[in-house]
Protein backbone atom coordinates (compact mmCIF):
# COMPACT_ATOMS: atom_id res chain seq x y z
CA UNK A 1 0.00 0.00 0.00
CA UNK A 2 3.15 2.35 0.61
CA UNK A 3 3.51 2.71 -3.28
CA UNK A 4 -0.10 3.96 -3.47
CA UNK A 5 0.36 6.66 -0.51
CA UNK A 6 3.45 8.22 -1.82
CA UNK A 7 2.18 9.48 -5.34
CA UNK A 8 -0.86 10.47 -3.26
CA UNK A 9 1.26 12.94 -1.45
CA UNK A 10 2.08 14.87 -4.86
CA UNK A 11 -1.51 15.32 -6.12
CA UNK A 12 -2.68 19.13 -5.39
CA UNK A 13 -5.89 17.75 -3.90
CA UNK A 14 -4.32 14.97 -1.27
CA UNK A 15 -0.94 16.64 -0.80
CA UNK A 16 -2.08 18.66 2.44
CA UNK A 17 -3.95 15.50 4.20
CA UNK A 18 -3.08 13.50 7.06
CA UNK A 19 -0.77 10.45 6.89
CA UNK A 20 -4.32 8.57 8.12
CA UNK A 21 -6.13 10.02 5.43
CA UNK A 22 -3.41 9.44 2.59
CA UNK A 23 -3.77 6.00 3.90
CA UNK A 24 -7.82 5.82 4.05
CA UNK A 25 -7.57 6.50 0.63
CA UNK A 26 -4.78 4.43 -1.18
CA UNK A 27 -7.01 1.35 0.30
CA UNK A 28 -9.54 2.14 -1.96
CA UNK A 29 -7.77 3.04 -5.07
CA UNK A 30 -7.13 0.73 -7.88
CA UNK A 31 -4.40 0.44 -10.31
CA UNK A 32 -4.83 0.63 -14.09
CA UNK A 33 -2.48 0.51 -16.87
CA UNK A 34 -3.01 1.63 -20.56
CA UNK A 35 -1.25 1.35 -23.83
CA UNK A 36 -0.96 4.33 -26.02
CA UNK A 37 -3.67 5.86 -27.49
CA UNK A 38 -6.59 4.41 -25.12
CA UNK A 39 -9.36 7.10 -24.06
CA UNK A 40 -8.82 7.14 -20.65
CA UNK A 41 -12.14 9.80 -20.22
CA UNK A 42 -14.37 10.62 -23.09
CA UNK A 43 -16.16 14.13 -23.21
CA UNK A 44 -19.52 13.67 -22.38
CA UNK A 45 -19.49 10.80 -20.32
CA UNK A 46 -20.66 10.68 -17.33
CA UNK A 47 -17.91 10.56 -14.48
CA UNK A 48 -17.37 7.58 -12.64
CA UNK A 49 -14.01 7.30 -11.21
CA UNK A 50 -10.99 9.48 -10.38
CA UNK A 51 -7.61 9.13 -12.39
CA UNK A 52 -4.19 9.95 -10.92
CA UNK A 53 -1.64 9.54 -13.67
CA UNK A 54 1.46 7.66 -12.14
CA UNK A 55 3.60 6.41 -14.76
CA UNK A 56 3.41 7.75 -18.44
CA UNK A 57 1.80 11.09 -20.37
CA UNK A 58 -1.42 12.19 -21.94
CA UNK A 59 -3.53 14.75 -24.06
CA UNK A 60 -6.19 16.40 -22.51
CA UNK A 61 -8.50 17.19 -25.89
CA UNK A 62 -11.78 18.84 -26.46
CA UNK A 63 -13.68 17.75 -29.46
CA UNK A 64 -11.57 14.58 -29.61
CA UNK A 65 -11.57 13.06 -33.44
CA UNK A 66 -13.79 16.08 -34.66
CA UNK A 67 -12.56 18.12 -36.77
CA UNK A 68 -12.27 21.14 -34.66
CA UNK A 69 -10.25 19.42 -32.12
CA UNK A 70 -8.14 21.42 -29.68
CA UNK A 71 -5.07 20.14 -27.46
CA UNK A 72 -5.90 21.41 -24.42
CA UNK A 73 -2.40 19.97 -22.45
CA UNK A 74 -0.33 16.93 -22.32
CA UNK A 75 0.10 16.11 -19.16
CA UNK A 76 2.16 13.79 -17.32
CA UNK A 77 2.44 12.02 -13.68
CA UNK A 78 0.41 13.06 -10.82
CA UNK A 79 -1.82 14.84 -13.27
CA UNK A 80 -5.60 14.26 -11.75
CA UNK A 81 -8.60 13.92 -13.79
CA UNK A 82 -12.35 13.62 -12.98
CA UNK A 83 -12.53 14.62 -9.32
CA UNK A 84 -14.63 17.68 -10.78
CA UNK A 85 -17.31 15.48 -11.79
CA UNK A 86 -17.18 13.09 -9.22
CA UNK A 87 -18.22 16.06 -6.95
CA UNK A 88 -21.04 17.77 -9.20
CA UNK A 89 -21.88 14.65 -10.60
CA UNK A 90 -21.92 16.36 -14.18
CA UNK A 91 -20.31 15.10 -17.75
CA UNK A 92 -16.56 14.89 -18.57
CA UNK A 93 -15.39 18.28 -20.22
CA UNK A 94 -13.28 16.43 -22.33
CA UNK A 95 -11.42 13.89 -23.60
CA UNK A 96 -8.06 12.33 -21.63
CA UNK A 97 -6.16 9.97 -24.35
CA UNK A 98 -2.68 8.11 -23.02
CA UNK A 99 0.47 9.30 -25.51
CA UNK A 100 2.18 6.47 -24.04
CA UNK A 101 1.81 3.63 -21.85
CA UNK A 102 0.17 5.12 -18.61
CA UNK A 103 -0.20 3.67 -15.01
CA UNK A 104 -3.14 5.18 -13.16
CA UNK A 105 -3.84 5.08 -10.00
CA UNK A 106 -8.37 5.07 -9.83
CA UNK A 107 -10.73 6.49 -7.13
CA UNK A 108 -14.62 5.44 -7.89
CA UNK A 109 -17.61 7.50 -7.63
CA UNK A 110 -19.06 5.83 -4.99
CA UNK A 111 -15.97 5.10 -2.88
CA UNK A 112 -14.90 8.87 -3.48
CA UNK A 113 -18.33 10.22 -1.79
CA UNK A 114 -18.20 7.90 0.98
CA UNK A 115 -14.72 8.99 1.33
CA UNK A 116 -16.10 12.60 1.54
CA UNK A 117 -19.05 12.18 3.69
CA UNK A 118 -16.88 10.51 6.25
CA UNK A 119 -13.64 12.44 6.32
CA UNK A 120 -13.52 16.51 6.85
CA UNK A 121 -9.94 16.63 6.35
CA UNK A 122 -10.16 15.22 3.12
CA UNK A 123 -13.63 17.49 2.33
CA UNK A 124 -11.66 20.61 3.65
CA UNK A 125 -8.56 19.83 1.35
CA UNK A 126 -10.90 19.47 -1.54
CA UNK A 127 -12.31 22.81 -1.19
CA UNK A 128 -9.36 24.53 -0.65
CA UNK A 129 -7.92 23.26 -3.77
CA UNK A 130 -11.01 23.87 -5.86
CA UNK A 131 -11.06 27.71 -4.70
CA UNK A 132 -7.72 27.96 -5.75
CA UNK A 133 -8.38 26.49 -9.14
CA UNK A 134 -11.26 29.48 -9.07
CA UNK A 135 -8.72 31.88 -8.50
CA UNK A 136 -6.13 30.31 -11.18
CA UNK A 137 -9.47 30.72 -13.38
CA UNK A 138 -10.43 34.23 -12.85
CA UNK A 139 -6.56 35.41 -13.12
CA UNK A 140 -6.18 33.75 -16.98
CA UNK A 141 -9.80 34.85 -17.39
CA UNK A 142 -8.98 38.42 -16.48
CA UNK A 143 -6.05 38.54 -19.19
Amino acid sequence: MNERVEPLRQVPLFKALLDRSLHLIAGLISEETYDSGYEVIREGEVAERLYILVDGTVMVVKGYLQENAAALSFDGPISTFGEIGLIDGGTRSATVVTVERCRFLTLEREAFRILLHNNIDICRQLLFEACGRLREADEVAAL
